[in-house]
Order: structure tokens, then C-alpha cells, then sequence
């Protein structure tokens, strides 16, 4: 398996700055449950934590990702994490679709189609078979 980072840019539509704050959101109460608990495998942190992210808007892929997610940062934690930004990970196809220079993300609101350009440098990974994808919110 070949891993590339390709970086491309996206518009920040409402929907997914929406899917951002409230899978920060998740993430924090899956940490504070996980703390709590002293749970940091995300299987058994998921009867626990479920429910309330699906509850509070978060797709299936998305809630199981925000689970994965939170379980990795309290493995590595020595005190109780607070989340100030976050990640989230997409993967492919469940949550995440290319065709062409459309991007389908999974969002609190549906999917969302988003038009990006692929920069030349990246141009001949795209025809590889894609796995998971981390989208950052960055502020300018």
C-alpha cells in the first residue's frame, strides 16, 4: 500500500462548517464519556456514545469515525483532553465520493456536492483507488 497526501482545497459551506462544530462537539462528549469511564477502545466506547452523536445531527459513517477518533486521542492522553480544533476523517466510498472535479461529502445536513480543482502535482494520484480522506477547516 502506497500512501500519498494530496492537499486540495475546498469552499466552506455552511453545511460542513455545521458538520465541523458539531463533531467537535461529539467528539468532546466522547471524550469526556471515555474519561470518564476509562474507556479508550472505541468498540467498547460505542454503546455509550452513539446514540447521543447520532442524536445531535452526526451521520452513521461520521458518528463512527468522531468514536474512532476520540478513542485515538485518549489512548495518547495523560490528563483529560479539551478539544479546540479538530479532523474530520472521511473514508471512500462510504461517506465520500470524487467524480471528476466533484467532491461528495456526507454532511449533518445530507451530502453535499463541493467543485474543487486538483493541482497538477497531485493530478495522477486521483486515478488510484482512494481510502479515507481528513478534512481540516483552515482559517485564512
Amino acid at each position: 500500500m502506497v500512501v500519498v497526501n494530496a492537499k486540495i482545497k475546498i469552499q466552506a459551506l455552511p453545511e460542513i462548517i455545521r458538520t465541523f462544530k458539531i463533531f467537535k462537539k461529539g467528539m468532546q462528549f466522547c471524550i469526556n464519556k471515555g474519561w470518564k469511564n476509562k474507556i479508550n477502545n472505541n468498540i467498547r466506547l460505542h454503546p455509550f456514545v452513539y446514540k447521543h452523536l447520532r442524536s445531535i445531527g452526526l451521520p452513521s459513517q461520521i458518528a463512527v469515525s468522531c468514536i474512532k477518533q476520540s478513542c485515538g486521542i485518549l489512548k495518547k492522553a495523560k490528563t483529560k483532553p479539551i478539544i479546540k480544533k479538530c479532523s474530520i476523517k472521511y473514508n471512500f466510498p462510504r461517506n465520500a465520493l470524487i467524480n471528476g472535479n466533484l467532491l461528495s461529502l456526507s454532511t449533518v445536513k445530507g451530502r453535499v456536492k463541493v467543485p474543487f480543482s486538483i493541482p497538477k502535482c497531485y493530478a495522477q494520484y486521483f486515478s488510484w483507488n482512494l481510502c479515507e480522506s481528513l478534512l481540516r477547516f483552515v482559517l485564512f
